[in-house]
């Protein structure tokens, strides 16, 4: 290598001047017998002779000097000025720019950037999202995402919390909400399913709450929406469905259901006025309906399929109860993502049946898929949910683990979650799905501190106690008021008994309605003539005078 010293005190002249092979292979402080010897020099790992303008070996070095200029790999230039390196965009991956500052101003995501990189399809289709042009996303469940004890379900929160994200007015997260629902035909009792059916249940429809019509028979729904979609089977041997807004009102829609026999078709009402609307489906022959999604403003449709007691190879044994679906919306252009939470009812067979349903979900659509891991419960163990976890991380899409998030939510049996637990649940999965984690905490905690919500306040363990002047219970419109055990209130059979020295009773202003049967009303009501009246109401036969104030 060529030695040069250089002194910018002393040698500030630019010019070269010449240099002898002795001088230079003499190092500083030694002299000429120290010297290598001419011979070692060579024109492969040193120069010799004069450097001039004119000179070929100027040239050369000149040339070495501008290829460092130049860079090399992902260095496209040194300035030895001012030490600036500037390195090259496509050989380090640089976005185009304008890139990141289009995300941190994206109004989904003020202040903030998407939060799963892995999920890059859905963040754009959530991100684009629109009234007019709706993302749909198909959750794919159990019974931990369908219970509705005292409120909707951890679904039906989902499909609120996801609205509320992309800035739907009427998608207040956990309380008030006028955001209609999605709901099944015919599920149990609660906010989960359609307002009435004549049909017969169907556990093989879209969602597995799908509800079977014969000729005549009538289901409706009420919701205060712009539109509605209904989710109908199609059979060679089914007849038509004709749906009304309200009974013997406007006819929206005759649809012929003797096709293929295929279930997850889809029709879309046009616009209706905003206002309280009563979908009237009337069957003629047999039919079956089997999802209703009301909307209002709605940019985020969350179509609930699940049933309690369902596994995952349910689904996969049954394309009719989510895959069919997912193949009709992927067909429309508007699915932008399918969530798997099963698991709780597989036991041993979970590390096989996850890899295979999400395969069978790759086969009939493109949009991203996510896997929901269950919280720690009295159906998944944690033997269980170890063996889960490294089976989720196996499959190879993303993984929202709401056991390391929640590991022991509130429940009301030991497993199924009570409106707290329901909250807990769907607040993760928006917040990981939103790309807006802090945003989705924010608005969880406002509406908790206003005290909105089914139950704003819960104690367990050894109860509520409250002492210290009279205490009353309030709220803004008349409802029931259940006392019992978690399992009893979801059945809708509370099953405690109240303790007292005595109970007051304010008058009715008329007799209330029959209970169901093996209950039983007792209340007090005016005689018509000013005297109070104690008086019980069963489920069949007339009111019961007990007593008449004298």
């Amino acid at each position: 290598m060529t030695d040069i010293i250089f002194t910018p005190a002393a040698d500030d002249d630019p010019s070269f001047t010449p240099t002898t092979t002795t001088n230079h292979n003499t190092l500083p402080g030694r002299s000429t017998a120290d010297a290598h010897p001419a011979s070692a020099i060579t024109t492969d790992n040193d120069w010799n002779g004069n450097l001039t303008a004119a000179g070929t070996n100027l040239a050369a070095v000149l040339d070495v000097i501008d290829d460092l200029a130049l860079g090399g790999g992902a260095v496209d230039s040194v300035n030895g000025e001012t030490g600036t390196v500037v390195l090259d965009a496509a050989d380090v991956d640089a976005d185009a720019s304008g890139t990141a500052a289009a995300l941190i101003a994206s109004p989904v995501h003020p202040g903030g950037v998407p939060y799963r990189a892995d999920l890059a399809g859905w963040q754009a289709k959530f991100e684009a999202a629109t009234a007019e042009a709706p993302v749909d996303v198909v959750l794919i469940t159990d019974s931990l995402w369908e219970t509705a004890t005292l409120g909707p379900s951890a679904g039906q929160m989902l499909h609120r919390m996801l609205n509320a994200a992309a800035g739907v007015y009427q998608a207040d997260p956990i309380g008030t909400s006028t955001l209609p629902l999605p709901v099944h035909a015919q599920a149990g009792p609660g906010p989960t399913s359609a307002t009435s059916t004549q049909g017969t249940a169907s556990t093989t429809a879209t969602g597995g709450q799908g509800s079977t019509l014969t000729d005549g028979q009538v289901l409706t729904h009420v919701a205060t929406a712009t539109g509605f979609l209904v989710v109908y089977r199609t059979d060679p041997s089914y007849g038509t469905l004709t749906i009304r807004d309200g009974a013997g009102g406007t006819v929206l829609a005759t649809i012929n259901c003797a096709a293929a026999a295929r279930s997850g078709n889809l029709w879309t009402s046009g616009a209706l006025s905003d206002a309280s609307h009563t979908l009237h489906i009337t069957s003629t022959g047999t039919t079956r309906v089997e999802l209703i999604m009301p909307t209002r403003g709605t940019r985020v449709r969350v179509w609930p399929c699940g049933r309690a007691g369902a596994t995952t190879d349910d689904y996969i044994d049954n394309p009719s109860q989510a895959l069919d679906f997912i193949g009709k919306l992927d067909a429309a252009g508007t699915l932008g993502l399918v969530i798997v939470g099963t698991g709780t009812n597989d036991d041993a067979e979970y590390a096989t049946d996850i890899p295979a349903l999400l395969a069978a979900i790759a086969n009939v659509t493109t949009a991203d898929r996510a896997l929901w891991l269950p919280y720690m419960n009295g159906g998944l163990t944690q033997p269980e949910l170890d063996t889960s976890r490294v089976t989720a991380r196996a499959a190879g899409v993303p993984l929202i683990d709401a056991s390391v998030v929640a590991d022991q939510i509130g429940t009301i049996d030991g497993t199924h979650p009570n409106t707290q637990g329901r909250v807990v649940m769907a607040s993760h999965v928006s917040a990981v799905l939103s790309g807006d984690p802090i945003g989705a905490a924010v608005r969880l905690a406002g509406a908790m501190a206003a005290g909105r919500g089914a139950i704003s306040t819960q104690v367990q363990e050894s109860g509520l106690m409250m002492g210290g002047g009279d205490t009353y219970m309030l709220r803004t419109a008349a409802a029931r008021v259940g006392f019992g055990t978690g399992l009893g209130l979801l059945l809708g059979s509370p099953d405690a008994q109240i303790d007292a020295r005595y109970v007051g009773l304010n008058e009715a202003s008329g007799d209330p309605s029959a209970p169901a049967a093996n209950g039983a009303v007792v209340y007090t009501k005016d005689n018509g003539a000013g005297k109070t009246q104690l008086c019980v109401r069963f489920a069949t036969g007339a009111v019961q005078v007990i007593a008449t104030q004298p």
